[in-house]
């Protein structure tokens, strides 16, 4: 059986409110430095489990920010206002169960040829030539 690819949903750069709390302790942390003159991509894979909280959403937010990554894969999205981060641009794929996955990008990269899977458990992008692909398979 074949699937068909269709084509994502885009949230651009938002934010989520701040308190003003700390959210982790790891909120001083500076992200890890990167090589010079090189084109490296920090990317992470996350299980984010239907958050709906808005401290759980605040605390992935804080994540993301603390550790600066360039592309997030994220599975087990149910809600997509969660989903705004400023900065980065966010390809959703909701699915037919109203779960799905999303990959999170900061706005510098231009991806090419997302396409996604109607169950959401797949998308997929081109980032300077190489596929990147995100897959939630429990």
């Amino acid at each position: 059986m074949t699937s068909r690819m269709n084509e994502p949903a885009v949230v651009r750069g938002g934010q989520l409110s701040n308190s003003g709390k700390r959210i982790s302790p790891h909120n001083d942390m500076p992200p890890p430095p990167r090589p010079h003159g090189t084109n490296v991509l920090s990317i992470a894979t996350l299980n984010i489990s239907d958050i709906r909280a808005p401290t759980r959403a605040q605390m992935l937010a804080e994540f993301i920010r603390t550790h600066d990554f360039d592309i997030i894969f994220l599975q087990e999205v149910t809600i997509p206002d969660v989903l705004s981060f400023r900065g980065y641009e966010t390809y959703l794929n909701i699915g037919t169960s109203m779960r799905g996955t999303a990959i999170v990008a900061k706005c510098q990269h231009q991806f090419t040829n997302v396409l996604t899977l109607p169950t959401g458990r797949a998308n997929a992008a081109t980032l300077r030539g190489i596929r990147i692909i995100n897959v939630y398979a429990p």
